[in-house]
């Protein structure tokens, strides 16, 4: 379902407004993956406590999953040559297969390992920023009218989809903190590391940086609007 949501619903669109393929890989993923972690976890510690920080993490691996397997495949140029297993194994989804199994069998790292590779971990967050704000700061506003499809995937990310969700989960009966948590990272703004690898793979990362700007100053005004519709239809 997610791969059909994130592929092809996304490539009709693509299709419909005429996307040239150099933006139109990026426009998937800023489409399917959202900033489930810097802007998505605080929300919903606010919102539901522990419990809703539980289920907030289910949701970011399997986002980030998606974004390092089925979104790496998508932005990878199709004739470039290079194997389909190769395009899979990249740091972060070994690092998830380790993680997995290490969650199943209870496994833990030494201290001393434990200490610096979280040390190192506790870096991303900082990095991943200071690269998003060099972009931005390269941003020409004029090429926000110019790539004017950012215009179609705001709305569509930010409000209707998650409003589409939560439709569906009323609908059904279901009324949980597991809905509100689903309904609500739906509509986070795009990933801050979309730029990142989408410039990596020779993508336009130029577009994902305007979609993160655009996305992430709507979502101040649209997250509020998400979390009442969610208080009061689940």
């Amino acid at each position: 379902m997610v791969y059909k949501v994130g592929d092809n619903g996304c490539t009709m669109v693509a299709k419909i407004l005429k996307i040239p393929d150099y933006t139109a890989r990026v426009h998937k993923i800023m489409s399917s993956c959202g900033n489930v972690i810097f802007i998505g976890y605080p929300i919903l510690i606010a919102m539901y406590g522990e419990m809703g920080f539980f289920y907030a993490i289910i949701y970011w691996l399997l986002n980030d999953l998606f974004l390092w397997t089925i979104g790496i495949l998508i932005l990878s140029k199709k004739n470039d040559g290079e194997p389909f297993v190769k395009k899979l194994l990249n740091p972060n989804t070994i690092s998830f297969a380790i993680a997995i199994i290490m969650f199943v069998f209870g496994l833990k790292l030494p201290p001393v390992i434990h200490s610096a590779v979280s040390g190192i971990g506790a870096l991303t967050t900082s990095l991943s920023m200071l690269f998003i704000g060099m972009a931005l700061a390269d941003v020409d506003v004029k090429n926000i009218i110019k790539k004017w499809w950012v215009v179609v995937i705001a709305p569509i990310k930010l409000v209707i989809l998650p409003i589409i969700f939560i439709l569906i989960f009323k609908y059904i009966g279901i009324r949980s903190i597991l809905v509100g948590v689903v309904c609500l990272e739906a509509a986070m703004p795009v990933q801050t590391v979309t730029a990142i690898i989408a410039k990596e793979h020779e993508a336009d990362f130029e577009y994902a940086a305007v979609g993160l700007f655009v996305t992430t100053i709507l979502s101040i005004f649209t997250l509020p609007f998400i979390c009442y519709l969610i208080k009061i239809w689940t």
